[in-house]
């Protein structure tokens, strides 16, 4: 039987056999093949996050957003106030002042190197917006199509901090949907 490193704490785990879905004992943090392609609208969720951007305003004044995972063409099509401006985010640039990343993690195969990435494309100051899925004890949401990873709160924090991030701002503390703002260092 081989075993590998949790994604979130590096503690050793053993996959399930014949797949490769494990669940850590230490951090709780659930990683499995999807089972179904990833077809849900990444604009469901988009307008919904909006909302934050008034908390994102507020750390720091930010002309322009870039976000993650949408092509030029569907910016265009994004409501704006005028007060911001999207962006998509091109994975050469290394001068961003904040990156919207709206329900991404569960879709990440290698967290690590997207944190790294996300830490490399920011300058010195700059915010990271992420939402995703998480579970508590009581709390269990249904997973989204084609999700890989099943978080705990503490599982993101943790893979903040460890990467070079710090959390500026938090909302829906026992929502089933976690919305941090972190600022790299």
């Amino acid at each position: 039987m081989t075993s590998s490193s949790c994604a979130i704490c590096g503690a050793k785990v053993s996959p399930a056999p014949r797949t490769s879905c494990y669940r850590c004992i230490f951090c709780g943090f659930k990683q499995q093949p999807t089972t179904s392609e990833t077809s849900s609208d990444p604009y469901q969720s988009l307008f919904t996050s909006f909302k934050d951007l008034p908390a994102l305003s507020a750390l720091q004044k930010t002309p322009t957003i870039a976000l993650h995972g949408l092509d030029p063409a569907e910016i265009d099509t994004l409501p704006s106030d005028g007060n911001v401006a999207f962006t998509a985010l091109v994975a050469e640039s290394r001068d961003n002042a904040a990156i919207w990343a709206d329900m991404v993690l569960p879709y990440v195969p290698d967290l690590s190197a997207f944190f790294r990435e996300k830490f490399d494309q920011l300058r010195p100051g700059g915010l990271l917006y992420l939402s995703a899925p998480v579970q508590r004890p009581f709390l269990r949401p249904a997973p989204l199509p084609g999700q890989i990873n099943f978080f705990q709160p503490k599982n993101i924090m943790f893979l903040l901090e460890q990467r070079g991030f710090k959390m500026a701002w938090r909302k829906n503390r026992f929502s089933p949907t976690l919305r941090i703002i972190a600022r790299r260092d």
